[in-house]
């Protein structure tokens, strides 16, 4: 077993992908020159289901096209257990507008990247970065209200995870394994509030 803190030199390497990917997204946002001047906030209420801070920005550049840029942070423990995560996420939106005028439906590509760190007992926890990106769909609900609706999205994708199992003793963290693993299927599931900020 070899000390947590030997695994500095990982760290900081997996912190330059998730600038790589904040600054694509900040990238994204700042082409966005808003012709029609819709801002939307929003928040994904099921990230916020699990005691998870989520926000985002969607700038709407032309009435089939528009861009979003989005964090979520958390960091909870509770008698043991732990669940601490950060992320970016870019995206890139193509409404349609299947069967209604107002462009309710809509596919795109995502990509996000982070940092976790999460354990429900002492004897077993993990803590790394990830990486993925994907395909996104959803459907825009709108509200009597003219300026909220409900967003529907579902994306599909990969997510590459570099981590390090480790348990606790003595108030010390222990490295007991390192691995990474790829995810490909369902990486993304949202419920967003949503909020015009502006609709000229």
């Amino acid at each position: 077993m070899k000390n947590l803190k030997e695994n500095r030199i990982k760290r900081k390497i997996g912190r330059r992908w998730l600038l790589v990917v904040f600054l694509c997204s900040c990238a994204m946002v700042s082409t966005a020159q808003v012709k029609e001047g819709n801002v939307h906030l929003r928040a994904n209420l099921v990230r916020w289901a699990t005691l998870t801070a989520d926000g985002s920005v969607e700038w709407q550049l032309k009435k089939e096209w528009s861009v979003l840029a989005s964090g979520t942070w958390s960091s909870w423990s509770f008698k043991g257990n732990r669940y601490r995560i950060k992320e970016f996420a870019g995206e890139i939106r193509h409404y349609m507008g299947y069967m209604s005028t107002e462009l309710p439906w809509y596919i795109g590509m995502r990509i996000y990247g982070g940092e976790f760190n999460y354990g429900f007992s002492k004897e077993k926890a993990r803590q790394g970065d990830l990486l993925g990106g994907g395909i996104i769909a959803g459907y825009r609900l709108h509200l009597r209200n003219k300026r909220f609706y409900v967003d529907f999205t579902g994306g599909l994708g990969c997510t590459n995870a570099k981590y390090d199992q480790y348990k606790v003793l003595d108030d010390t963290r222990y490295i007991t394994e390192r691995g990474e693993t790829n995810y490909w299927g369902i990486n993304h599931v949202s419920i967003a509030l949503v909020y015009k900020l502006f609709n000229h």
